[in-house]
């Protein structure tokens, strides 16, 4: 058996069990205002927007950024702010 090429292979059933899906994850993002004229621009942050993700509300800091930890899943993320239309 010292010549069979699946020696210590996969095949032979010699595979590392792989670890475990994380139970965790951080979703960050950035909630700024559409500039129409150029939309790849992201440089109007809106502070203090509100965001809704998997049940829970959060703000924006003043660099118009949050942080949720969830658990692995597709969610559906909200923004909204005062005197702008919410996204989904």
């Amino acid at each position: 058996m010292a010549n069979s090429p699946a020696e210590g292979f996969a095949t032979s059933g010699c595979a590392p069990t792989p670890p475990p899906a994380p139970s965790t994850g951080t979703l960050k993002g950035k909630i700024f205002a559409l500039n129409t004229a150029n939309p790849t621009d992201m440089s109007q942050v809106l502070a203090n927007a509100t965001v809704k993700v998997g049940g829970k509300t959060l703000t924006t800091d003043g660099a118009g950024l949050y942080s949720v930890v969830l658990a692995p899943a597709t969610y559906t993320v909200t923004a909204t702010a005062s005197g702008y239309q919410s996204s989904t």
